[in-house]
């Protein structure tokens, strides 16, 4: 999908951006005639289409916090006065008597018909370049042990948000910034960074609303003031105005929070009331792997979307790199150090479990690991893969037999049991008989017809 651009380039949400950010600027005393000016005149003399004027309008309506029915007000006034209005501009947006308003009642069909004819779709912004966990627009809370790493994680995500801008409320002081800041790339020229600690509820709210960000990061819930973080109602209280805030102009909300001690899964490790996961539209938990110190894991609930688990890890050099999912990457593990324990000499499951050290895996995965191992052609089993038979399963490096071939699965090892069957019938083999098995033979990979004059073992097989 193109982006749509004006006529000198710009796409309409960028055009808009700056003609607030001029606004403010320039603007002493009368911002609603500038606003007024901008959008009956400037839009249409700027942008060729409708649709993108539409566009450019809406983004400046977002910015300045306006419905339609609210700018309309301001415009009438505006030409009441004579082209002078009295709204007052001084650093952050005033709509005076005009509030902003959101539609409280619609109907479910709307909603339906918008949605079938491709109408607003969540938008997913990046966490360490994946997608699934931020979206824009939504309620977060993201939460995670006292110094698990919460606040390193968003320092670095918000930097891949780029094209956005974003305000971070912190309880932290400025010498702890300054520290962080330091070693992390130069990429926070669209981050606001307001130290919090002590600031009023009402305050932090009236910030938001006034405000042209379009990403809320409150570092931690402590800022919003809670008398009791356990008491479902309190909680209730204070977090529905800074969501209410943020849904009426928009913007993501990103609310950092502390587990409980004991932990939990399905957001029964975050710390205090239900209502934390309940008020959010996504709750992200940060977990530590237990195997690696570096390394975390994240997991989420949503209510409209599934979360992924995802598994990242802390570099050496400062950077964090998502590693994918803990599921795959924990087997991956497995695989690898179960490769280096298999050598020249058969080995059972058993043998090559107790050879495992601290952390142990469980059986199945080991399992899992000697099979993976086998597919990929760097072990073999005895009894290759697919033959029947009861005896116990065996592996070992390939290629670090004593030359027999046996238990590979190979030609000779066909030819051999064949010559063993036809000279003592009643000799127990270490595979079933029939060499075709769920009607592919076991060694050639092939299917009858084409399959018994290209394959010696079949010809060895045949009377």
């Amino acid at each position: 999908m193109s982006i749509s651009t004006s006529r000198n380039g710009l796409s309409p949400r960028i055009w808009a951006r700056e003609q607030a950010a001029r606004i403010r600027r320039d603007s002493t005393g009368d911002w609603a005639q500038e606003l007024v000016a901008v959008v009956e005149h400037d839009i249409p003399n700027t942008f060729a289409d409708l649709l993108r004027q539409w566009e450019a309008r809406a983004e400046l309506f977002r910015l300045f916090r306006l419905t339609e029915r609210a700018y309309e007000g301001i415009k009438a006034k505006h030409s009441r006065n004579g082209g002078g209005g009295d709204a007052s501009f001084s650093g952050s947006v005033s709509i005076n008597n005009f509030a902003v308003e959101t539609k409280r009642e619609l109907h479910a069909s709307e909603l339906q018909e918008k949605a079938r004819a491709g109408g607003t779709q969540l938008e997913s912004l990046p966490l360490l370049g994946q997608e699934g966990f931020i979206f824009r627009g939504l309620s977060h809370l993201v939460s995670g042990y006292p110094k698990a790493g919460k606040t390193e994680l968003l320092a670095r995500v918000v930097a891949e948000w780029r094209d956005d801008s974003v305000l971070w409320f912190t309880e932290e002081p400025d010498v702890v910034w300054e520290t962080r800041l330091a070693s992390l790339p130069s990429h926070y020229d669209h981050v606001i960074l307001r130290f919090a600690l002590g600031e009023t509820l009402d305050a932090m709210r009236e910030r938001i609303l006034t405000g042209d960000e379009s990403i809320v990061v409150i570092d931690t819930t402590k800022l919003l003031g809670l008398e009791d973080a356990n008491d479902a109602s309190e909680v209730t209280r204070v977090l529905t105005p800074i969501i209410s805030a943020c849904r009426r102009g928009r913007k993501t909300l990103i609310l950092a929070h502390h587990e409980r001690k004991g932990g939990g899964r399905h957001g029964e490790g975050i710390a205090g009331s239900h209502a934390f996961l309940g008020l959010v539209d996504v709750a992200l938990e940060i977990a530590r792997d237990e195997h690696a110190p570096n390394r975390r894991i994240i997991t989420g609930l949503g209510r409209v979307v599934a979360i992924p688990e995802l598994c990242y890890e802390l570099q050496p050099d400062g950077s964090m790199t998502a590693l994918g999912d803990p599921n795959a990457l924990a087997l991956e593990e497995v695989v690898e150090r179960v490769r280096l324990l298999l050598g020249e000499e058969w080995q059972s499951l058993r043998d090559v479990l107790s050879a495992m050290g601290e952390p142990r895996p469980s059986e199945d995965q080991v399992r899992r690991a000697l099979n993976v191992l086998v597919e990929r052609g760097d072990a073999e089993r005895d009894p290759p893969a697919g033959v029947k038979g009861n005896r116990a399963h065996r592996w070992r490096l390939r290629g670090s037999g004593n030359g027999d071939g046996s238990g590979t699965g190979s030609v000779s090892t066909a030819q051999s049991l064949v010559k063993t069957k036809r000279n003592e019938p009643d000799a127990e083999l270490p595979f079933a008989p029939d060499y075709l098995l769920d009607g592919v033979c076991d060694y050639c990979g092939r299917e009858p017809p084409d399959h018994a004059p290209n394959c010696r073992y079949a010809q060895e097989a045949s009377p």
